[in-house]
C-alpha cells in the first residue's frame, strides 16, 4: 500500500540494540540514496515464517542494486525473547540481510507498529514510499521496489519456507519373509530417543511405521496400545 503523504520519515534504528550480521555503526545510519526495507517478524510466528523466503530472496535480488533490507526482530512469546535463540534462528534460517533484535519493543513503538509480520519500503530520502501490514502482497511489494531501484524484473512466485520433517519411526525394507517385530527398529531421532523399550515391541507390530512430533505422544500412543492388548 502507498503511503498517503511523501514526508513520513524512517526513525533513527536505536544505537544500543543489538544486530545480528552487521554492527550497530554499520546499520544503525540510515544511508542516503538506498532505499531501505524494515520488516519486523517473529521466528516464532507461522505467519512471520511465510513471509521470510520473499523478504531473503528481496535481498538476494537486489542487493547490488542498492536496496537495503533490515529485519527488525520483535518477540512475541518468552521464547522468543532470548537473544541467543533468535541468533541460531537466524544462523538455521540462513539470513544474511541485517536483523535488529528489538526485545523491548523500542523501535516498534517508534513505528506505531501494529503486528507481525509488517513491512516499511523507504525511497533513497528515508521518506516512506510503501507499506503492508501482514502475508501477501509480495507482488505489490517488489514492484514498488524495482520502481525505487529503476530497475525491471519478472516479480517472484509463489514460494514456501524449506522445511525438514523428521520420521521418528521407520522400519526396514521387507522382504520375502514375514514381517515381524525384530525386523522394526527406532530411527536414529533426537525427539524419540526416550521412548520406553516396552513400547518398541507394540509398534513394530504394525506394518505402518507411525510417525510422531514428539516423545510424549509417540509414548502416550505406545502406551494407550499396550493397554488394550489382552494378557497372555
Amino acid at each position: 500500500m502507498r503511503a498517503p503523504v511523501g514526508t513520513i520519515a524512517a526513525p533513527l534504528f536505536p544505537t544500543k540494540l543489538p544486530w545480528v550480521n552487521a554492527t550497530g555503526g554499520q546499520a544503525s545510519t540510515i544511508q542516503r540514496g538506498k532505499p531501505m526495507l524494515v520488516e519486523f517478524w517473529d521466528f516464532c510466528r507461522p505467519n512471520s515464517m511465510r513471509t521470510l523466503p520473499y523478504v531473503k530472496e528481496w535481498h538476494e535480488r537486489y542487493a547490488d542494486a542498492g536496496l537495503r533490507v533490515i529485519g527488525v526482530h520483535c518477540p512475541g512469546f518468552d521464547a522468543s525473547r532470548d537473544e541467543d535463540a533468535v541468533r541460531a534462528a537466524v544462523a538455521r534460517l540462513e539470513i544474511r540481510h541485517p536483523v535488529l533484535l528489538d526485545s523491548e519493543l523500542a523501535l516498534w513503538r517508534d513505528y506505531e507498529n501494529e503486528g507481525w509480520p509488517a513491512r516499511y519500503l523507504f525511497d533513497g530520502h528515508a521518506r516512506l514510499f510503501d507499506y503492508h501490514y501482514g502475508e501477501g502482497a509480495y507482488t505489490e511489494t517488489e514492484l514498488a521496489v524495482q520502481q525505487l531501484l529503476g530497475v525491471e524484473r519478472e516479480p517472484l512466485g509463489p514460494l514456501r519456507r524449506r522445511t525438514r520433517r523428521a520420521r521418528c519411526w521407520r522400519r526396514r525394507r521387507p522382504s520375502k519373509r514375514a514381517l515381524t517385530p525384530d525386523r522394526m527398529r527406532p530411527a536414529a531421532c533426537g525427539r524419540c530417543s526416550t521412548v520406553s523399550e516396552s513400547c518398541r515391541p507394540v509398534i513394530a507390530r504394525s506394518v505402518s511405521a507411525p510417525s510422531c512430533r514428539s516423545a510424549s505422544q509417540v509414548r502416550t500412543r505406545c502406551w494407550s496400545t499396550a493397554a488394550t492388548r489382552p494378557a497372555s
